[in-house]
């Protein structure tokens, strides 16, 4: 369900909300035939929000200030409705910046909607070693987890149920065989960013097995 990965890590760029020279930027996009509307409205309406993650409380329209469940609290930095969204997010002591925007690709009943999400975060935030460790995918993994809720959501409506937990998921058949599958294309991707290998495998635990178990 997640389309591709790309890999990008920009250890001076100045980043909007973060002023970080150690900021690092990772991107994904996923694909649904499901339009825009529905997809905006997921994104910015707390019942439906609730409904696919966790429960959400607050205002979420440009400058608006939220609590997304246990997660942690968020501010609307950008809100261009139905084509781009930026939410300034604070995570235990880590905090991270999201863009998410969409594009279209195909024609007629094949169109796709593609949701484009640009994650910005400090390596300085991360615990130490972790970056080392794990690379870039330590914070990419959990958001496609997030991205896969959404998507299994707009699929299945009333019927899918919420995922409020994405370790369950991530224990779960389907999710050991996703996050096998993003961890491959993670790791291919920071290797041709130039990460070494070592951050990725070897002694230390991959974070495939922080959210799986496995190990690769």
């Amino acid at each position: 369900m997640i389309r591709k990965f790309s890999f990008a890590k920009a250890a001076k760029k100045q980043t909007s909300g973060l002023g970080a020279q150690d900021a690092y930027v990772i991107e994904f996009t996923a694909q649904t035939p499901k339009s825009v509307d529905e997809i905006w409205g997921a994104l910015v309406k707390p019942d439906k929000v609730t409904a696919w993650l966790v429960p959400v409380s607050g205002k979420l329209s440009k400058g608006g200030s939220f609590t997304l469940g246990g997660f942690g609290q968020g501010e609307i930095t950008m809100c261009e409705p139905k084509r781009r969204l930026g939410i300034d997010l604070t995570l235990g002591a880590q905090r991270q910046s999201l863009d998410i925007s969409f594009a279209e690709e195909g024609k007629g009943k094949s169109k796709q909607r593609i949701i484009c999400v640009k994650i910005t975060a400090k390596i300085s935030d991360l615990p130490a070693g972790n970056w080392e460790k794990f690379g870039p995918a330590i914070v990419g993994m959990g958001w496609e987890m997030v991205a896969h809720a959404l998507l299994d959501h707009l699929a299945h409506g009333p019927n899918a149920a919420a995922n409020r937990d994405t370790m369950r998921f991530a224990a779960s058949a389907e999710g050991r065989a996703f996050c096998a599958q993003a961890f491959d294309s993670w790791r291919a991707a920071a290797l041709a960013g130039g990460l070494d290998a070592g951050a990725m495998s070897g002694p230390a635990p991959s974070v495939l097995a922080v959210y799986t178990g496995l190990h690769r």
